[in-house]
């Protein structure tokens, strides 16, 4: 079984989500709120999530992540999500990245005219969670990520073609 830490400083349940879903894909996945618990530990994966501190010049060779919850280069940094909305933008959305800067991947999402801000911050968490495992899946088998594996497995969507437009009510497929 593969094994992938995720160092995050709010264990929320967007992470706890992450962890199940990368363990029904028989990925264990270790959350960690620092950085010395992993030190040793033989990890096919470090997962930066919400993880706001410098990682250590040994880590800078491991395999590690960053999942940001913007379209990168825009709004890097904290509170990313409400810079965004705030801003005006009408889309944004999640990046992983390197600890370089390289961005392994980007999922966009559309903010509404009439979208509130806890609406925006919803729907980006949602996209996290059908977005981010694929990725670490991918990265885990060391193949290519391809957008077509988020649309390609319609049970996990509960029967969505994983457009993101019904939040998985799936009204567009009935």
């Amino acid at each position: 079984m593969k094994k992938i830490a995720i160092l995050n400083n709010s264990n929320n349940e967007l992470v706890q989500n992450l962890i199940s879903k990368m363990l029904k894909k028989n990925i264990e996945a270790c959350l960690f709120d620092q950085l010395s618990d992993i030190i040793g530990q033989d990890l096919d994966l470090i997962v930066l999530y919400d993880y706001n501190y410098e990682l250590p010049t040994e880590f800078k060779s491991s395999t590690v992540i960053n999942i940001h919850p913007s379209l990168l280069p825009a709004f890097e940094g904290e509170n990313a999500i409400t810079n965004a909305f705030v801003s005006g933008v009408k889309i944004s959305g999640i990046t992983i990245h390197e600890p370089s800067g390289r961005i392994i991947a980007q999922y966009p999402v559309i903010i509404s005219n009439l979208m509130h801000l806890d609406e925006f911050e919803k729907k980006m968490h949602s996209a996290e969670l059908k977005f981010v495992p694929k990725v670490i899946e991918s990265i885990i088998e060391n193949k290519a990520f391809d957008y077509e594996d988020l649309f390609n497995n319609k049970s996990e969507h509960n029967n969505c073609g994983g457009c993101g437009h019904c939040g998985g009510s799936c009204k567009h497929n009935k």
